[in-house]
Formats: structure tokens, sequence, C-alpha cells
């Protein structure tokens, strides 16, 4: 059990480690770019004032004015949809090393000790496993825990949600929450978030 443990601490952090590497590249690249893309949009509003204040009609100001908040409005779209890639890309590594595992010998092991370290304070409680598709195959190792197992196609990269209806109480074991979580840190961290 502790080996387990261990294997997939040395898993995650070489995961991680991995990603880190993958990020600071990534983010020297984004950085450049961003750079060019604010320094190209404050030159296009600049050429826009200049513009509207060589003309003194009043509408032409209020007109350009609109014009350069749009300006602006668009290359923070364009900021955002690319920050966004930027995440995509450090995380393909994560995603296809999860679906590796999740292939692996080791995941119906990592499954079953995740399922059985939650239900292990309330032992004897009604309980419910809920599992992606692709992973009912291991209903059985999860029922002999004493846990009502249920398909759930909404957990889409593997790992398991247990939860004790009487209880009001649900633990996420899931691989799609634990990339969700490390993604939003990710983009805190790492200052892709505007």
């Amino acid at each position: 059990m502790i080996d387990e443990a261990q294997r997939l601490q040395r898993f995650k952090t070489a995961v991680y480690d991995e990603a880190q590497a993958r990020v600071q590249e990534i983010l020297e690249t984004a950085r450049q770019e961003a750079d060019e893309i604010s320094a190209g949009a404050e030159s296009k509003a600049g050429r826009l004032l200049f513009e509207g204040r060589q003309t003194i009609d009043g509408e032409f100001d209020r007109d350009l004015m609109h014009r350069v908040s749009s300006a602006k409005l668009a290359a923070q779209r364009e900021l955002l949809v690319y920050r966004g890639k930027l995440a995509d890309k450090a995380f393909d590594n994560v995603l296809a090393r999860l679906a590796a595992f999740r292939e692996s010998s080791e995941y119906e092991g990592w499954l079953t000790a995740n399922v059985k370290a939650a239900l292990q304070k309330y032992q004897g409680e009604r309980s419910v496993t809920a599992l992606a598709p692709q992973d009912m195959k291991y209903s059985g190792a999860l029922e002999a825990l004493g846990t009502k197992v249920e398909e759930d196609s909404s957990i889409m990269l593997g790992g398991a949600s247990v939860s004790l209806p009487d209880r009001s109480i649900m633990f996420d074991c899931t691989f799609d929450s634990l990339v969700e979580r490390e993604r939003s840190e990710f983009t805190r961290t790492a200052k892709l978030s505007i």
C-alpha cells in the first residue's frame, strides 16, 4: 500500500515537474507574444487617437473612443483565447500521461485504494461509487468493498466519485476534477488570467 502511494506520488511529481518545465517554456513564448499583441493594440489605439485629435468634430471623437474601446476589447479577447490555448498545450502531456496510467495494470489498484480510503471512515454506511463508462469493468472489485457502483458519463478522464447519500458527503477522486483544479491553479499562478 505504501509502495503504491509512493509510486503514485512519484508519478504525480514527475508529471508536475514535466508540466512545470513545459510551462516555463510556454510562459516565455506567451510573454513575448502578449507584449507584441499589446504593443500592436496600443499602436492601433494611438493612431486612432491621433486621427481623432486632428478632427474637431465632437461626434467623430465619440466614435473614435468607441473604436478604441472596441480595439482594446478585441485585443483582450485575443489574449484570453491565446492564454487558454497555452494552458491547453501545458496540459496536453498531463492528459496523455493520465490516459496511459488509466490503461496500465496499476490503475485498478489505484482506483480500488482510493475508493477504499474514501469509505474507510464510514464503513458499513450506504455508499454509491460513480465510474466512467470505460471503467465499469472494475465495478466488481469496488462492489467487493461494500459500495454500490453506478456508471457516470460525466467522468471522462477516469477515477471515481464516492458519495454517502445518508450524510450528504461526496469524495471526488476523479482525474477530471484533479485536472480542472490544477489547470485553475496553473492559470492563476502562471499569471495567465486577465
